[in-house]
């Protein structure tokens, strides 16, 4: 007998399979024309494993950056991101439940606000890295983030703040809510109330409020202490419920108005806007 071959999921084949080298490249070939007013970098990050792994969410992040100036492509490079744990992993949860937020794969998004660019999961702190791609190390404003970071900050175009939240405490708070200013300095943080550990992936900003979705996807400390990379440690929970939350912008420490819905899960919201006194979230639902 022999043992039967392994079933490859599709995130690992083909055009998601991942990219084995890190490599740069100078003075790229373009076809038609790049505006020289157009002058920067276009970067994107994502899971790119170096070793076989059974679900999508875990393979350690890959920047990708094209740097665009007068008119030319002037390079490409790529480079993973050398989190604490990139050499030898160590796990986000120790056995007490707390948290080590330095154990990171910076593996969903990258932004830059206030001079610094970052690679981002919400697990973790953020990694910063140079304009070169190089990761310089984990990044807590200061020392004033003794938090994660959610991989979907949301920048105000109007005053240049930079909204977030962290969740992921096994004990309350669960999730907390942060802003910097657009210099980059952390202003304010505060609690979420919220009844337990839920997955809490993005959130929404308009111009008045700032919008969080508190949905029935739930921790399990368990699995999440014991279980395999292909375990995810939050399950659905029919009797959680689903609510919105609505916290004003010019009132960031008052009372958040919760709105219950059906019960469904959003990871990413596409937009929202305020109309009047109504407020308008336009998301990806799964029922």
């Amino acid at each position: 007998m022999t043992d039967a071959p392994e079933t490859v999921p599709f995130f690992r084949t083909d055009n998601y399979a991942p990219v084995t080298d890190e490599l740069t490249d100078f003075d790229l070939q373009v076809e038609g024309s790049i505006p020289t007013e157009l002058s920067g970098w276009y970067l994107r990050n994502g899971p790119n494993p170096r070793k076989a792994t059974a679900h999508w969410f875990t393979g350690d992040g890959m920047i990708h950056g094209v740097r665009l100036e007068n008119g030319r492509a002037a390079w490409y490079r790529n480079r993973w991101v050398r989190t604490e744990s990139f050499d030898d992993p160590f796990p986000v949860y120790n056995a007490d439940g707390t948290r080590n937020l330095h154990s990171s794969v910076a593996n969903t998004h990258v932004i830059n606000h206030a001079g610094k660019t970052l690679a981002l999961v919400e697990s973790s702190l953020p990694y910063e890295i140079t304009n070169d791609l190089q990761t310089v190390g984990a990044y807590d404003f200061g020392g004033k983030l003794v938090d994660s970071m959610t991989a979907h900050p949301k920048i105000c175009p109007t005053t240049g703040e930079l909204h977030f939240f962290g969740y992921g405490n096994i004990f309350a708070p669960h999730v907390t809510y942060h802003r910097a200013d657009a210099n980059g300095e952390l202003t304010i943080n505060r609690p979420v109330d919220v009844p337990a550990l839920t997955m809490m992936h993005d959130f929404a900003l308009t111009a008045q409020y700032v919008i969080f979705m508190d949905l029935p996807i739930v921790f399990n400390l368990d699995i999440a202490i014991k279980g395999g990379e292909a375990d995810m440690p939050y399950w659905w929970d029919d009797n959680y419920g689903a609510r919105l939350g609505a916290l004003r912008r010019d009132d960031p420490f008052g009372e958040i108005r919760w709105f219950d819905i059906d019960p469904c899960y959003v990871f990413h919201v596409a937009n929202a806007y305020d109309v009047g006194s109504s407020i308008v979230l336009q998301a990806v639902r799964y029922p």
